[in-house]
């Protein structure tokens, strides 16, 4: 039997943060954080002011997609892409469902948007994004019905966990969705309901991390590991500092968790080492931001 072609994608460099809400206004700006030398600078702006959307990669270019637009209460169904080569911006095929409050997770070919408000209401429904044609197709539903949730995944799946139902009671509630077979199914709890967290992860394990309970706790600095084979979750380390409405992307070693609120909007960024568990502080960024949208190439995640 012949061997077959192992696809090795090397670690990126960079993860950018896009959009989000500081000081009461509605943001274009993209940031990007140097992995390798643990600081920011500028990216090419966004073309419109967007808070509340989710965003997922390719090798080449990342996607942001829906959101509440320059007003903070649109439904958007529009994306953006992001050429990493040129750092260009321009528009990228719409969404199959307007949404706002939702997450992605995807992998070198297509991301998954999925859950958040939808001009319906609250959905389960789904976007399939594909990269080489720039355009959306609707997916599978996914077995909850959640704004304000996250998600993270390798290659062959999206982790969409944590969110509410009803505004308010955070939930700890997992779905894996199948890139292969466009099917979504159960996965386990994490160890910690929370609204607004923040996810990302390498080619075995996922991180969520921070969030909201009001019910239980406040403002949250916990984190979940989700490990991707054998669907065990376990407490990971907490963050530095108690915030929500953070965003989190990483390269295959480590995740970078930055902005939110932690009662006032936050500069705080946590790097999460997944070898050792470890938590250490980041470089701040330079604007205190909450609900904006993080991404990074397609790279170390399996």
């Amino acid at each position: 039997m012949p061997w077959g072609h192992l696809i090795v994608y090397p670690n990126p460099s960079v993860g950018l943060f896009a959009g989000g809400t500081s000081s009461a206004a509605i943001l274009t700006t993209v940031n990007k954080y140097s992995y390798a030398g643990n600081s920011w600078s500028s990216g090419t702006a966004l073309t419109a002011k967007n808070s509340q959307m989710a965003a997922t990669s390719s090798l080449t270019v990342g996607v942001v997609g829906g959101g509440s637009g320059t007003t903070g209460s649109s439904i958007l169904a529009t994306t953006t892409k992001y050429t990493y080569a040129t750092n260009a911006v321009a528009a990228g095929g719409n969404l199959a469902t307007g949404v706002y409050d939702e997450a992605a997770a995807g992998n070198a070919s297509v991301g998954m948007f999925g859950g958040g408000q939808a001009s319906s209401g609250y959905t389960n429904k789904t976007s399939q994004y594909t990269y080489s044609s720039n355009s959306a197709v609707a997916g599978s539903t996914l077995g909850f019905t959640y704004i304000e949730l996250s998600a993270t995944g390798n290659a062959s799946l999206g982790i969409f966990g944590s969110g509410t139902a009803n505004g308010s009671t955070a939930q700890a509630t997992t779905n894996q969705y199948t890139y292969a077979t466009n099917a979504a199914a159960a996965g386990t709890a994490l160890a910690k309901a929370v609204v607004e967290a923040a996810a990302t992860g390498n080619a075995s394990e996922g991180i969520f991390g921070g969030g909201l309970n009001s019910g239980s706790g406040g403002i949250q600095s916990v984190t979940s590991k989700y490990i991707y084979a054998s669907g065990a979750v376990s407490a990971g380390t907490v963050l530095g500092q108690a915030r929500y409405s953070l965003a989190a992307t990483g390269p295959g070693n480590f995740g970078v968790f930055s902005g939110g609120d932690s009662g006032s909007f936050s500069t705080y960024t946590d790097l999460y080492t997944y070898a050792t568990d470890g938590v250490a502080a980041g470089h701040v960024a330079s604007v205190g931001t909450d609900t904006w949208a993080a991404f990074t190439p397609w790279g170390g995640r399996g």
